[in-house]
């Protein structure tokens, strides 16, 4: 059979993003299902029954469940991950042993991958930028593409409506390099060609 991905994911457009990868890694023609769920919380409370569903509906062979690991608003530290990790595991469970499952956390938002990359910072930034060594390390990675992108009128030019485009243009053996979220569904969306009959 071949791989069918379903994607969980906070937002629209991080399943975009996560779509746009699966398929340069497998081919554009690779079956990949996206669910949003406008919300961190909302993903906990339903990823079960999520799966369960894609498994039914759409012969699903591989679930990833993508999550940002958010700061505590209080006090500005980042979340736990190995709790966030256990969390989403737990919510995670379905009686399908024929299903494998990732869940990537991206630190602190999906959109650090894109720091990854000189090429895709200096798109945002029309020239300005430079990449990041470490862009796990970058505090509200989201908000600082929003002010690289300024234009002459102190708008950004860059939204996140935007990722799709920019996961095309993504040097994915840069960003596995530096991004080690990004390297677990890049291994992950291998291991899974490596597991078709």
């Amino acid at each position: 059979m071949n791989r069918r991905f379903g994607v969980i994911t906070e937002d629209q457009t991080d399943g975009d993003v996560v779509r746009v990868v699966i398929r340069r890694l497998s081919g554009d023609q690779t079956p990949v299902k996206v669910r949003s769920q406008k919300g961190c919380s909302k993903i906990k409370a339903k990823a079960a029954r999520i799966i369960v569903d894609l498994v039914a509906t759409n012969d699903v062979s591989d679930i990833i469940v993508v999550q940002d690991l958010d700061r505590n608003p209080t006090t500005k530290q980042l979340n736990d991950e190995g709790q966030l990790r256990q969390l989403l595991s737990d919510s995670c469970q379905v009686r399908s042993a024929a299903i494998r499952r990732l869940i990537c956390i991206p630190v602190e938002e999906l959109e650090a991958w894109f720091w990854s990359d000189e090429e895709v910072v200096k798109t945002v930034g029309r020239g300005k930028g430079n990449a990041h060594p470490e862009p796990h390390r970058i505090m509200s990675p989201k908000e600082k593409l929003q002010r690289l992108s300024y234009g002459e009128n102190a708008k950004p030019r860059y939204t996140t409506q935007d990722n799709p485009d920019l996961a095309r243009k993504l040097n994915l053996a840069i960003c596995a390099k530096r991004c080690p979220s990004f390297k677990s569904l890049v291994d992950f969306v291998a291991s899974s060609a490596l597991a078709s009959p």
